[in-house]
C-alpha cells in the first residue's frame, strides 16, 4: 500500500484480511483488495462513467441498481440496499467500508446513493479504461439520446447543453426533471413560454424571467392569471424590491460618506428605485444584462483611465469634462 502511495492504519489492514482471507491461506483475492482500496484512498474525483462502459453495461448496472431499490422509480438506494447489492455482486463489505463508501461517493450529501454516484463506484471498484471520449466535438447529441439511452444529465456530462438539448427535441419536462435549470436559463436558450409551460413551469416565473404578456397569453395563461402575475411585479419592483427576479443588475451610485472611492455597490437593492416604466422592460432590463468583459483594443492613456460613472453597463470609459464624476468629500 506505501509503494502504491496509500497510508493504511494498521486497524484497516488486519480488517480486510480477516474478511477477505476466507480459507487462511494468507491470500486476498482482487475484490476484497478493490473494497479496501476504494476506503482507504477516498478518493472523491468525479468520472464520466459513459466513457468507461458500453451501452450494454449501463444497461445492466441500471436493471440490477433499479432492482436493488425499492422507492418509486428507482433513482436512489439507501445505504442498507447498496449493501446488499454490493454482496448479491460478490463485493461483501464490512461495517465501517460501507460508512466510508458512502461518505467519499455521495457526493450531493442526500443520505443515498444515485445511479450516478453508484456508477463511478463500481468503477473505482472493478476498475477499466477509458473507451472513448465523449464531447460535442466528437459525439452527436441526437445520436447519443436516441441511440444510446443517455440520460439528460449524463449529455449534460459529456459538455451539451440547452441549445443542443433543444435542437434534438428533447422534452422540457424531461430536462427540469433530470437537471438543475431555471426559466431565465431556457429563456436564454430560446426555449419558448410555450415550451416552458408545458414543462411544468408557472406564469410567475416565466414572467419574472423576462417574458412578455403577450408571450404569455400565446402560452396559453389566461387573464386574471396574468393580471394577478403582473400586479405583483408592479408592486414588488415600484417599491424596490428586486428579489423576485431571477437575476439583478448590479448598480452603481455616487460613494457617499466615503473618500477612498468616488463609486460603490449598492448593499441593499430593495432600497433602490427606478423611475416608473412599463414591467417589461424594467424585469429585462436586468435579466438580459450581461457583464462586458471586453479588453479595450488599445492601451489608455492616464486621462482615459479615469473612472466614470456609467449605470448602462458598468465599465470604465473615457473621462470627460461633462462626464467626471466628482464626488462630495
Amino acid at each position: 500500500m506505501e509503494i502504491l502511495g496509500c497510508k493504511a492504519t494498521s486497524e484497516e489492514v488486519e480488517d480486510v484480511w480477516t474478511d477477505g482471507d476466507k480459507n487462511g491461506s494468507g491470500l486476498i483475492d482482487f475484490a476484497a483488495f478493490a473494497s479496501f482500496w476504494a476506503v482507504v484512498t477516498k478518493t472523491r474525483k468525479r468520472t464520466n462513467y459513459r466513457e468507461f462502459l458500453t451501452r450494454e453495461d449501463v444497461l445492466e448496472m441500471r436493471r440490477s441498481f433499479a432492482e436493488a431499490s425499492t422507492r418509486p422509480g428507482g433513482d436512489n438506494i439507501t445505504r442498507g440496499e447498496l449493501d446488499l447489492l454490493f454482496r448479491k455482486m460478490g463485493f461483501p463489505l464490512k461495517k465501517h467500508q460501507l460508512t466510508a463508501l458512502m461518505r467519499d461517493f455521495d457526493s450531493d450529501g442526500s443520505g443515498d446513493i444515485d445511479f450516478e454516484e453508484f456508477c463511478v463506484m463500481m468503477l473505482r471498484l472493478k476498475g477499466g479504461r477509458r473507451l472513448r471520449k465523449i464531447s460535442p466535438a466528437t459525439h452527436f447529441c441526437e445520436d447519443l439520446w436516441k441511440n444510446e439511452n443517455f440520460t439528460v444529465k449524463e449529455l449534460q456530462k459529456s459538455g451539451f447543453g440547452l441549445t443542443h438539448f433543444k435542437q434534438v427535441g428533447i422534452p422540457v419536462g424531461q430536462i427540469i426533471q433530470d437537471i438543475p435549470v431555471t426559466a431565465l436559463e431556457m429563456r436564454r436558450s430560446e426555449y419558448t413560454a410555450s415550451e416552458l409551460r408545458r414543462g411544468g413551469m408557472g406564469a410567475a416565473e416565466l414572467r419574472s424571467c423576462g417574458f412578455s404578456l403577450a408571450e404569455l397569453r400565446v402560452a396559453g395563461f389566461s387573464d386574471s392569471v396574468l393580471r394577478q402575475t403582473n400586479g405583483t411585479l408592479r408592486k414588488c419592483l415600484g417599491s424596490g424590491d428586486l428579489s423576485v427576479l431571477p437575476q439583478q443588475k448590479p448598480v452603481l451610485v455616487p460613494g457617499i460618506g466615503t473618500k477612498s472611492s468616488a463609486i460603490q455597490w449598492l448593499a441593499s437593492p430593495a432600497k433602490w428605485t427606478s423611475v416608473p416604466r412599463p414591467v417589461t422592460p424594467r424585469i429585462r432590463e436586468h435579466t438580459d444584462w450581461r457583464p462586458l468583459l471586453s479588453k479595450p483594443s488599445r492601451p489608455q492613456t492616464a486621462a482615459e483611465t479615469s473612472m466614470a460613472v456609467d449605470l448602462g453597463d458598468c465599465e470604465p470609459r473615457p473621462a470627460t469634462a461633462g462626464n467626471i464624476f466628482k464626488p462630495n468629500l
